[in-house]
């Protein structure tokens, strides 16, 4: 057992087993211990440990710095060959460069990886190359059985990956071995076949579960790229998503069988409950709109408590405006974000009783525990709702006028924000109709209501007594009747009421026919 040692100088190695502290762990433990000087050799080289054999454990131990580990092959920035345990917050944050089984963690592995994680650039001139690890697999034994499967397991990385085939955010490529409650943000470029943003290929029952890439991915055309995984060939994906946006691609895997990947929108990916699959209980943690899904293991617990005061009036954002917010907290770490400081916001958005919120960190910081203090209110806002108004002509028919229109919203209100709204009035006659508006209560609004109207007036209408001409007989002759101009729909003459005309006379001479007509109800008689 090694504890809490150190080294800084730089190591140079023409051979194989090469690290900055460890050449070859063979059993035991190797606890809170870091290296910070670059390293350089053959095969088999690590940051901190060049080999971690099968009974070799590392536990919160560390290489960092900006100091690079480079080599052929099995090159990582922790360890370069992997059989044993990492675990417990352990980390590299080198540049890593070789030709194979490059990884910012490990280069090879058929151990255990667990809450662990790499931020390192990585560069592979050949192929496996991945943020945290460039082969996950198994190791077999001179007789050809199976001795150990690598298993990675609540670990991230952040670095950018570069190289030529099989190149993963995360991992390079996965054989047999398993994959879960991980993500890659870094970004990654591959010049070959199987490039993807959390995995470039998987293969002979390889899984992968409960994980997500957010970096963008690049590959020349034709190559399987995809935003989480560029070829699956035999192996399972389950409850795993992508960033459509950020990654920069379309599809999740671009080769293979696609069940179990879910492209995200980038504001998705800030919201748990998207997050099929992911236990928020005990593994992750999220603060919705700010982040996407953190790994519980390395979030140090913080007591938040926070105090508003006073109201304002309903506005359509959680800015606390005219309420006093402030906060308190326990004893804060070093090194960590507090964030959100300088925009703490309200519970809801909404009319009523809210509370403080807005504080947030991330993926090194805080697991927040927060508590409320005091009372603040939104009050309704005022809102005017009119009934739209119309003036017409009678026309026989039916006619209609509904709709509202609306004063008063805020925000990125609009009438569909409303409920329960609505204004409309039919008429056939002409005179006035009133276009009532009913509306329910709202929740954000107090309502006042002006009504509309609909307007019909009288169309005009032409009455014409009849016309004749005759020869004096000695006797009475008469003309009697009219004819009408103006009638509209499918009024007829029956449809006016105390209309006559007629005339008498015997001797030569002219006689009117006048027209009488009392007043109609939809037309304006001349």
């Amino acid at each position: 057992t090694l504890s809490g040692s150190y080294a800084t100088g730089n190591v140079t190695g023409g051979d194989n087993y090469i690290g900055g502290l460890v050449g070859y762990q063979y059993v035991g433990t190797l606890s809170g211990s870091y290296a910070t000087g670059s390293v350089s050799g053959a095969q088999a080289v690590g940051g901190l440990v060049g080999f971690n054999a099968a009974q070799g454990t590392i536990s919160s131990s560390y290489a960092s710095t900006s100091a690079s580990v480079s080599g052929t092959n099995y090159i990582g920035g922790l360890v370069g060959y992997n059989l044993g345990t990492i675990d417990s917050s352990s980390y590299a944050t080198r540049s890593v460069s070789g030709t194979n089984l490059i990884g910012g963690l490990a280069g090879f592995n058929s151990g255990t990886i667990s809450s662990s994680y790499a931020t390192g650039d990585i560069s592979a001139s050949g192929g496996m190359a991945g943020g945290l690890v460039g082969q996950n697999t198994f190791s077999i034994d001179a007789n050809g059985n199976v001795t150990s499967i690598g298993a990675i397991s609540r670990s991230y990385a952040t670095g950018p990956v570069t190289g030529g085939f099989s190149v993963g955010g995360l991992v390079g490529y996965n054989e047999k071995a398993s994959i879960s409650n991980t993500y890659a943000t870094g970004t990654v470029t591959g010049s070959a076949n199987d490039v993807g943003g959390l995995l470039g290929y998987n293969t002979n029952n390889g899984s992968v579960s409960s994980s997500y890439a957010t970096g963008s991915v690049t590959a020349p055309a034709g190559v399987h790229v995809g935003g989480l995984l560029g070829q699956n060939i035999s192996g399972t994906i389950s409850s795993s998503y992508f960033d459509k946006g950020t990654t920069g691609q379309t599809a999740g895997l671009g080769k293979g069988t696609t069940t179990g990947i879910t492209g995200l929108s980038t504001s998705e990916m800030q919201r748990s409950e998207n997050f099929s699959g992911f236990n928020f209980t005990s593994t992750w943690f999220n603060y919705d709109g700010y982040t996407k899904p953190l790994l519980r293991s390395f979030l140090t617990p913080l007591s938040v408590t926070y105090t508003v005061s006073g109201s304002k009036t309903y506005d359509g954002t959680t800015a606390c405006g005219t309420i006093t917010c402030t906060y308190t907290t326990g004893t804060l770490t070093s090194g960590k974000n507090l964030l959100g400081t300088s925009s703490l916001a309200l519970s809801s958005k909404n009319a009523g009783t809210v509370s403080g919120t807005g504080l947030y960190s991330d993926q090194q910081g805080y697991l927040m525990t927060a508590s409320n203090s005091g009372t603040a209110t939104i009050a309704k806002a005022p809102l005017t709702i009119t009934g739209n108004s119309a003036s017409t002509t009678y026309t026989g028919l039916a006619q209609t006028v509904s709709g509202y229109t609306v004063s008063g919203l805020v925000g990125s209100d609009t009438t569909s924000s409303l409920s329960g709204v609505s204004a409309s009035v039919t008429g056939t006659n002409a005179g006035s109709y009133t276009n009532a508006v009913t509306a329910s209560t709202q929740t954000n609004y107090t309502v006042s209501i002006a009504n509309g109207s609909l307007t019909i007036a009288k169309a005009p209408l032409t009455i014409t007594g009849n016309s004749t001409s005759t020869t004096y007989t000695g006797l009475a002759q008469t003309v009697s009747g009219y004819t009408v101009s103006g009638l509209v729909g499918s009024d007829t003459t029956s449809s006016l009421s105390g209309v006559s005309a007629s005339v008498s006379g015997t001797n030569a001479g002219s006689y009117t026919n006048a027209v009488t007509a009392s007043a109609q109800t939809n037309y304006t008689v001349s």
